[in-house]
């Protein structure tokens, strides 16, 4: 398949219509010599619509941190000779889920992590050293490569039940699928789809399911512009060849075809409507799962073992063992609360662009804040800058006298507007949304435990942190 190329200086829009239009849902980042020096997926444009990114965002600006030499990508290089039953392996460690079947018991919150923990599921196929790309390998690949594979060649590549293996032994039980109805807003589906481990969710209501959305309905309404705050399904009906205007009929698989149908039926839909594909009832229409080209990778797993399973993590150490106050008096969460009244407890501290990155150090100081807002000559806010910026700047050895502007516009999720959409909160909002509204955020790489409180004042609305 044609390999999708980029540049530091590609706008995201127009990378999303890349993808789009070769089927990829990963972009190889070229530099000025053509040398590959990262990759760009459709989860980070994904997470760059939720956080409300200005439309001609580029990727240098996204990305952070891009290399100016050799290419910083580790573990997810692949060498072109690699047999595909090893390629396979090398796949594993990098998908969003504890290689496995989720289960019921899982929390949804838990899965937000898996599913956010991963910005991978890719790998770069280069020739050692760092020389010519070739292209990249992705879970999608692995499915084309199974709707072609013999007997042998599948137990090869996926395991030997894989042969015995039919759709409902791998796919996605319809508990498990993350789920929208047909009147929620395209920011509302953004959620979902990145709360997603294959980035789908089923559009549900009273009368049963009406359809699928992907991660490529959201690219295609990224690349239009589509407002968040717009109806999503309405809104992507005018999607041409997409899922909403071709109907469930080219993307559903009944629960007992074989994996290797199922796999031919996906590489077709791949280019046109989705890569996922919605099971049924054998012989009926009740939907019971969804199948992606993740799921695939069950099957190897299951026989890889489950490293992740076997961890074991350490008990959460007691109260006066931690240096806390130990009381034998109940205590309880102050519900009662709204974020309006525990962010008024404390002066929220502000600073402008042109602050420098030292000055807002003394800022937090002074305020014994952890978050300043910041705010530019006209009181428009323009995001958040936390103790985390702080930590980066001095890790990364940037210059002091940095100013608040240029190091907001230099970072991944950090541009001006990026976070004032989705971290805004209702000043009336209980301690509980609050949060989880947090918790939401604590996306992969990307976490931010501050919110901008909006509350009425005589001039109109004015913002405190949280």
């Amino acid at each position: 398949e044609a390999t999708a190329a980029c540049h530091a200086e590609s706008e995201l829009a127009d990378v999303a219509k890349l993808l789009l239009s070769t089927g990829q849902t990963a972009a190889v980042i070229l530099s000025s010599k053509g040398k590959a020096m990262g990759l760009l997926t459709e989860g980070d444009i994904l997470q760059a619509y939720f956080q409300g990114v200005p439309w001609d965002c580029q990727v240098g600006e996204w990305v952070l941190g891009l290399p100016d030499g050799a290419p910083a990508l580790g573990e997810v290089t692949l060498p072109p000779e690699e047999l595909l039953e090893d390629a396979v392996l090398r796949l594993l460690p990098l998908m969003p889920w504890a290689l496995g079947p989720s289960t019921q018991e899982t929390s949804r919150r838990e899965e937000k992590k898996k599913a956010g923990a991963v910005r991978g599921g890719h790998l770069l196929v280069q020739d050692v050293a760092g020389g010519c790309y070739h292209g990249i390998f992705a879970p999608l690949d692995l499915a084309r490569a199974v709707a072609s594979c013999g007997p042998q060649e599948l137990a090869q590549v996926l395991g030997a039940e894989a042969c015995l293996s039919s759709v409902s032994k791998v796919m996605e039980p319809r508990s498990g699928v993350p789920m929208c109805s047909p009147g929620c807003t395209v920011q509302q589906l953004l959620e979902e789809l990145l709360a997603s481990r294959e980035h789908a969710a089923l559009v549900v209501d009273a009368w049963g399911v009406h359809g699928l959305l992907s991660a490529r309905d959201a690219l295609w309404a990224f690349h239009e512009r589509v407002p968040g705050s717009e109806d999503a399904w309405q809104r992507l009906a005018s999607r041409p060849g997409g899922a909403v205007a071709m109907g469930l009929g080219r993307c559903i698989v009944a629960a007992d075809t074989p994996l290797s149908s199922a796999a031919a039926t996906m590489a077709r839909a791949s280019g046109g409507a989705a890569q996922h594909l919605v099971v049924v009832q054998p012989g009926g229409l009740e939907v019971v799962g969804m199948l992606s080209p993740l799921d695939l990778l069950r099957c190897r797993a299951a026989g890889e073992g489950d490293p992740v399973a076997k961890q074991t993590r350490a008990a959460p150490p007691r109260a006066h063992a931690a240096g806390l106050p130990a009381s034998n008096a109940p205590r309880s969460w102050p519900i009662h609360l709204t974020v309006a009244e525990l962010a008024a407890q404390r002066e929220t501290a502000t600073c402008s662009p042109s602050c420098s990155m030292i000055d807002v150090c003394d800022i937090l100081v002074s305020s014994r804040r952890t978050a300043a807002v910041v705010v530019d000559a006209q009181s428009v806010t323009l995001g958040v800058l936390t103790e985390h910026d702080v930590l980066q700047a001095c890790v990364g050895q940037t210059a002091g006298d940095t100013t608040v502007r240029q190091w907001l516009r230099g970072g991944q999720a950090r541009l001006p507007g990026f976070l004032v959409p989705a971290l805004t909160i209702r000043a009336e909002a209980s301690l509980a949304e609050a949060a989880a509204r947090m918790a939401r955020q604590a996306y992969g790489e990307f976490a931010c435990h501050h919110l901008l409180v909006r509350r009425a004042s005589t001039a109109g609305e004015e913002e405190g942190g949280f």
